[in-house]
């Protein structure tokens, strides 16, 4: 009975540990395929083709785009002494600025980059 019993305990502890590793292996993948999705794309004419999520931190927007994160802070008026693990979302109200600002600042620097001209 004893072997029983430790038998299906080591049986729940070995199946627990394999759906925990399952867990964090799907969450990897999500996170790659977001940031797949919201890497930067040039388009049939040349230009950047931003994706920016206000769910994204600024060092995520900064990361996925080549941007950089000191030249997003000032274009966004953002002290260079703020936290850059800070939702956009949460940031943007305090700063006044919005998604279409953000897409504007790295089409410009990127513009500005590799000669690439921004409408």
């Amino acid at each position: 009975m004893k072997y029983l019993f430790l038998t299906i305990l080591a049986s729940a502890i070995l199946f627990l540990s394999c759906n925990n590793q399952n867990a964090n292996r799907m969450d990897a993948k999500s996170k790659e395929s977001k940031t797949q999705d919201s890497a930067q794309i040039i388009n049939n004419e040349g230009q950047y083709s931003v994706q920016v999520d206000l769910e994204m931190t600024l060092s995520e927007v900064a990361k996925q785009n080549s941007i950089s994160l000191n030249y997003l802070k000032s274009q966004l008026g953002i002290p260079a002494s703020l936290k850059h693990d800070y939702q956009l979302k949460t940031i943007s109200k305090n700063f006044k600025f919005t998604e279409d600002d953000i897409v504007r600042i790295i089409n410009q620097y990127h513009s500005k980059s590799v000669g690439v001209k921004t409408n």
